[in-house]
């Protein structure tokens, strides 16, 4: 690429412009998708790797061109995110797919950060992109088996949830029968036991419900998620299990939280593991044992969920070492729990630590931000 032909949006003094020329021959010697934009937003510069990977020319990347390269589906909330950055001028990080050279979409890893002169100008923004894709896959399998090793543990309670709404149908159906056998059976009440048979069947199908949505295997599908019912939801599924192992389940939410941008599976999964992780921690303790999730929006966009158990707490020389995969202080544990949680909370531009209580237990934060829309109007 003869970077002498690349028009910066901003005239620069020559000491900068040696030094914007130097960027771009790095830029074209390195392993990632390097690109710079002007103050005014518009992409001026992308890398020999940028034009290789997309077979575009310079001319048809610069200015908004690159974003005919994004897929259709991402191009809304691409845009929601870079332009929010760009007006606050603060870094950002996103994923995307972009269209390969061979009309195939890749997940690439945005990032971008904002570029200051010395007298305190802002003159844009320089950044990069990573394919991520077979990380991505790698990622889904762990997940759906760490999902299924979630199930395993909650397969007792979970059989017995189906069980009580089968064993009432089969005794309604019994009664029914009982009922039509005779010389006047009493209509009402047969409607009465019908319409008990399927409240029952729903409350059956519900549970099957829960069970397919969380253990099934598929892409990741980023969409607005209330967190506030998604943690509602993962109360109905954990209610089985909590009430066995005898810990009172209990949700403090904020009103009126913000939506976030997710994986609706995937941020699931991450409440499963804490609320297994939380459980488990209280085995060895006597009642009543509590476990609790909070919800509340923060100063800076994001909304932080608390999981929080009333266990003995977790060892100073633990602490460091949790998210760390294959650790664990459990004898049966695979020590992939934790550690995908935070790389799922990460993979949404959140983050996640744990802290322990002051009057007993530990309490496990994760902070995801809000729909850009929603953050601007806040």
């Amino acid at each position: 690429m003869n970077c002498q032909a690349i028009k910066l949006s901003e005239p620069v003094a020559p000491p900068l412009q040696e030094s914007e020329g130097r960027f771009h021959i790095v830029a074209d010697c390195a392993p990632v998708l390097f690109w710079t934009a002007g103050s005014d937003s518009l992409c001026d510069f992308v890398d020999h790797q940028w034009l290789a990977f997309t077979g575009r020319s310079l001319e048809q990347e610069i200015g908004n061109g690159w974003v005919k390269r994004v897929h259709p589906n991402d191009v809304e909330r691409c845009l929601e995110t870079y332009h929010s950055a760009f007006d606050a001028h603060r870094p950002f990080e996103m994923e995307f797919r972009l269209q390969r050279h061979d009309r195939k979409y890749r997940c690439m890893l945005h990032r971008g950060t904002p570029r200051i002169d010395r007298d305190g100008k802002f003159m844009g923004y320089v950044g990069s992109a990573v394919d991520v894709t077979d990380q991505k896959r790698a990622d889904v399998q762990l997940a759906h088996l760490q999902r299924l090793a979630s199930l395993g543990s909650l397969a007792a309670t979970l059989a017995h949830e189906l069980r009580q709404p089968l064993a009432a149908i089969k005794s309604n159906v019994n009664v029914a029968v009982h009922l039509l056998d005779s010389s006047n059976p009493p209509i009402d009440e047969l409607r009465e036991i019908i319409s008990d048979v399927g409240a029952d069947g729903d409350r059956a199908n519900e549970v099957i419900k829960r069970i397919r949505d969380f253990s099934t295997k598929r892409k990741t599908r980023v969409e607005r998620v209330r967190l506030n019912s998604l943690i509602s939801d993962s109360l109905l599924l954990l209610a089985g299990d909590a009430l066995r192992r005898g810990v009172q389940l209990c949700a403090e939410l904020a009103p009126e939280l913000p939506p976030v941008f997710g994986d609706r599976t995937q941020l699931q999964q991450v409440l499963i593991n804490l609320a297994i992780n939380g459980m488990d921690a209280m085995a060895n303790t006597e009642a009543p044992r509590y476990l609790t999730f909070e919800t509340k929006p923060t100063g800076d966009n994001h909304v932080e969920v608390a999981v929080k158990d009333c266990g003995s707490g977790i060892e100073p020389d633990v602490l460091p070492h949790l998210f760390e995969p294959f650790f664990s202080t459990k004898g049966e544990g695979m020590g992939l729990g934790l550690s995908l949680a935070k790389s799922i909370v990460e993979s949404h531009r959140g983050r996640i630590w744990v802290e322990n209580n002051s009057c007993g237990g530990a309490m496990f934060r994760f902070t995801v931000p809000v729909v850009a829309e929603q953050a601007r109007e806040r």
